[in-house]
C-alpha cells in the first residue's frame, strides 16, 4: 500500500473472512493477492473470485514462494501479473498500471 499511496482508494485486509464482500463493495481496478495467507491460499481465492464474482479481475499474486508449480497453478488461475517478495517499487508500479481499467492520472 505504501508503494501505491497517492494513487487511488487502497483498501487492505487483515483478515480473509470479509474478502468476498469487500471485493464486491469496492469493485477496485487492481487487486494483489498473497499466496500464503494465514487461513487460506491466495491462488485458491482467485480461482473462486474469477469463478463466481468477477472473472476479468485483474489480479497481481504476491509471493516469496516461486516453485515452478505454484507459478503455473497461478497462471491458469487467471492471474495477470506476479511480483516477487521482497518488492520492487518500479516492479509493483509497472504491473499497477498495467490494469485496463485504472484511470490514469493527467
Amino acid at each position: 500500500s505504501k508503494i501505491l499511496q497517492g494513487n487511488g482508494n487502497i483498501v487492505t485486509l487483515k483478515e480473509i473472512d470479509t474478502f468476498y464482500d469487500t471485493y464486491t463493495q469496492y469493485a477496485p481496478d487492481v487487486l494483489f493477492l498473497d499466496i500464503h495467507l494465514k487461513n487460506a491460499k491466495g491462488n485458491e481465492m482467485l480461482k473462486v473470485l474469477k469463478k463466481k464474482l468477477d472473472p476479468d479481475a485483474y489480479t497481481i499474486i504476491i509471493s516469496s514462494d516461486t516453485k515452478q508449480d505454484l507459478i503455473m497453478d497461478i497462471k491458469k488461475s487467471g492471474a495477470n501479473g506476479f511480483a516477487v517478495k521482497p518488492f520492487d517499487k518500479n516492479k509493483i508500479y509497472t504491473q499497477f498500471l498495467k490494469a485496463p481499467t485504472l484511470v490514469k492520472k493527467i
